[in-house]
């Protein structure tokens, strides 16, 4: 959820006009209104709905079974949750000891907001026929007929409880935020990086100022050469989020669909309702068959794996490397490139931008003609060397210079793929160990 206020505080570049205390006031009351609403209406249903239901439960499973003679039967109006309800209800003679008690007014099943379901209910039990009941031992005249009970009110909580969740949560950040000055914030961050300049030699993950870190790229050993490389962008991480997206859609759209289905088949078409469902509707199918495409295209493709000699590299070295790729399918090309993308990341009025540019592109694998097999992965050993005047890797908040292989794939029947690799490049003073850490910046203030 948002919580800037563009309305009170609007940003101009590096400054922002307009009052602070404002803009901290109407976040404020944003998430108390989502507090207030959420509670009033919990206390309201678990008042209204979910105690009486509560005590209903609680005494039927007291109840013990029977037989008894039903003798009538009729649709009783009731004011209910949502409105006016039909209650179904039998009058019936409870049998015990071999003789007949006086009649009493049964409930036959669940109320409902339409007198039809009500007598669809009834015509399950015929007068002067006998069925089994349930009655209270320590008042033979309250008797039911059954111990089924709506489970919806209880769903329904999800709706204020959720209200309340979102309120407590930006209330809490906001009195977070409001109890800290930007100079707090600022002394945090420094001693967060003081603390990651000390950490880091003895892990090995940052030697050098605005070099980036290395412990992620090593921490996988290879089948056949050092270091297996992470990708940078996951297809699997991708699937499984499309489809926890594409199952709770149709989900709801499912629940929509039989409920208009139920009012078409009682006579009572929802022709509104039935065009307000048709965009959802058009919007399941359609991430369904995308979901098909990708789960079909990433298990027929498989995947793709790089290593490589060693890590990191330095400008003017040379390293091998193989390339694995899995699946099932032919390619007519598939090439390996050691690439370099400069990435700056800069302020536009209030809109932050992220630009990337290539600067440097050498193919180390070329392959024109080729099939992958399932039982025998593609196996293609590849060397290169960096760059003598190569730009080093760096990673700064706005700024970032990225190395990674990139495997480029054109199949014969699948869309053309490419999956990259990061790898980092560091200086040739790293090598010597002459780049030191950074050192820590001089404690400031706090306010």
């Amino acid at each position: 959820m948002r919580s800037r206020f563009r309305l009170w505080l609007k940003k101009r570049g590096a400054r922002r006009s307009g009052s602070p205390r404002l803009a901290l006031a109407a976040e404020l009351l944003y998430h108390v209104v989502f507090l207030a609403v959420g509670a009033v209406a919990l206390w309201l249903h678990v008042q209204n709905v979910l105690a009486p239901e509560w005590k209903v439960r609680s005494d039927l499973s007291g109840y013990l079974p029977g037989r008894c003679e039903i003798i009538g039967k009729k649709s009783n109006p009731q004011a209910g949750p949502a409105g006016w309800e039909y209650q179904p209800e039998c009058r019936v003679q409870l049998e015990q000891a071999g003789r007949f008690l006086p009649p009493v007014w049964a409930m036959a099943g669940e109320p409902s907001p339409h007198r039809n379901d009500s007598d669809r209910t009834l015509q399950k039990f015929e007068v002067g026929s006998q069925a089994p009941c349930w009655y209270d031992p320590a008042d033979t005249s309250r008797v039911t007929l059954t111990q089924r009970r709506r489970w919806w009110p209880w769903l329904v909580t999800l709706i204020p409880f959720s209200l309340i969740v979102l309120g407590v949560v930006g209330v809490t950040r906001s009195f977070l935020r409001a109890g800290i000055s930007p100079e707090r914030r600022q002394s945090v961050a420094q001693r967060a990086g003081r603390l990651e300049a000390v950490l880091a030699p003895a892990s090995g993950a940052v030697v050098g100022a605005g070099l980036p870190d290395t412990s992620q790229i090593t921490d996988s050993p290879g089948v056949r050469l050092k270091y297996r490389l992470p990708s940078l962008g996951d297809s699997g991480w991708r699937i499984a989020t499309l489809a926890t997206i594409c199952v709770a859609w149709n989900l709801l759209v499912v629940f929509f669909l039989s409920g208009l289905g139920l009012e078409f088949w009682r006579g009572r078409p929802q022709w509104a309702l039935l065009l307000a469902i048709v965009p959802l509707a058009i919007g399941g199918v359609y991430m369904v068959v995308l979901l098909y495409h990708e789960a079909r295209s990433s298990t027929g493709i498989g995947l793709t794996s790089v290593e490589v000699s060693d890590h990191p590299f330095y400008p003017g070295g040379s390293y091998r490397g193989q390339m694995i790729q899995t699946g099932q399918f032919k390619f007519r090309g598939l090439t390996v490139s050691l690439v370099c993308d400069e990435v700056a990341t800069f302020c536009e009025g209030t809109d932050t931008r992220t630009s990337v540019q290539e600067v440097y592109r050498q193919v180390v694998l070329q392959e024109p003609r080729g099939e992958v097999i399932t039982h025998k992965p593609l196996e293609r050993a590849f060397s290169f060397q960096t760059p003598a005047d190569a730009m080093h890797s760096f990673k700064a908040p706005h700024n970032e210079v990225r190395w990674f292989l990139e495997v480029r794939v054109t199949p014969l029947r699948w869309p053309s793929f490419r999956r990259s690799f990061l790898v980092c490049v560091f200086p040739p003073a790293v090598a010597s160990g002459i780049v030191q850490a950074a050192p820590p910046p001089s404690p400031q203030t706090v306010a």
